[in-house]
């Protein structure tokens, strides 16, 4: 089993971010959660989705984006405006294939495991996951929580 939260991540621009990570010992899969415009990975009910889903037998692992205005230091408020302002989809896309490929890594090197990796994107993130699940042959799903568009 491969738990903890808070981990450092590199997404666009070599920008460190924060990703957290449950994946029991033979999960049905793993789901990879993308959270929203302004949104970031603790906010509102995210963590008990994350406990729900574990519960169930998934995997499920949550980040922040590279450029969402948080930073490492400060995860839930938005200290970094410049990081925020810079913000575009290519960055975003580029944060949520680094978590992919570090899932499949962990999955495949620590775990040894073989299971499909599905995105749940929230609002942006739907989005967000649309357009990257669609040039990535390690996404075999995704899911969109209100996305848009």
């Amino acid at each position: 089993m491969i738990d903890f939260k808070d981990k450092i991540y590199i997404g666009s621009n070599e920008r460190k971010s924060l990703y957290d990570c449950t994946i029991p010992v033979e999960p049905h899969a793993v789901i990879v959660f993308v959270h929203g415009y302004k949104g970031y990975k603790d906010w509102g009910a995210w963590n008990l989705m994350q406990d729900k889903f574990v519960s169930k037998g998934y995997g499920f692992v949550k980040f922040n984006m590279s450029h969402n205005g948080g930073t490492v230091e400060e995860k839930i408020d938005f200290p970094d405006l410049n990081a925020f302002g810079e913000n575009r989809y290519s960055y975003e896309i580029n944060d949520l294939n680094s978590i992919v490929n570090e899932v499949d890594r962990l999955m495949t090197f620590e775990l040894e495991l073989n299971c499909p990796i599905y995105v749940l994107g929230h609002s942006r993130g739907g989005g967000v996951a649309i357009l990257t699940a669609q040039h990535s042959e390690k996404i075999k799903g995704i899911v969109s929580l209100a996305g848009i568009s």
